[in-house]
């Protein structure tokens, strides 16, 4: 997610393309049948989008009152959520996690591009 201080309609775009970003990665590396976009394109985005929200809240939470350990704990909750709401397994989660990170840092170049 891109949080811009001080500009709400960017940071909303942010969020928007982060979520974006985060449900193309998932439905690339998971499996049809575990895929949330099952039921159509704008319910697996919302789908994707609250559990970024959860995740990004109860990480900061986490590590916000555990500090170094709370890092430790929120991946792990993050790995449990990930199975509970998409159904992906150890290395999907990872595979999931990478693809994000490779695709947003190529929106990122390509949105530095055009400014």
């Amino acid at each position: 997610m891109l949080w811009i201080p001080g500009h709400a309609v960017l940071s909303t775009i942010g969020f928007l393309l982060g979520a974006g970003i985060f449900g193309v990665s998932i439905w690339v590396v998971l499996r049809k049948e575990s895929s949330p976009f099952e039921a159509g394109i704008w319910i697996g985005l919302a789908k994707c989008a609250v559990f970024q929200v959860v995740i990004s809240i109860l990480m900061a939470i986490l590590v916000g009152m555990l500090g170094f350990w709370g890092i430790g704990l929120a991946v792990i909750v993050f790995l449990l959520g990930m199975n509970k709401v998409f159904g992906a397994d150890f290395v999907e989660s990872i595979m999931i996690v990478v693809a994000n990170l490779a695709m947003a840092e190529g929106v990122r170049r390509l949105l530095l591009m055009l400014v």
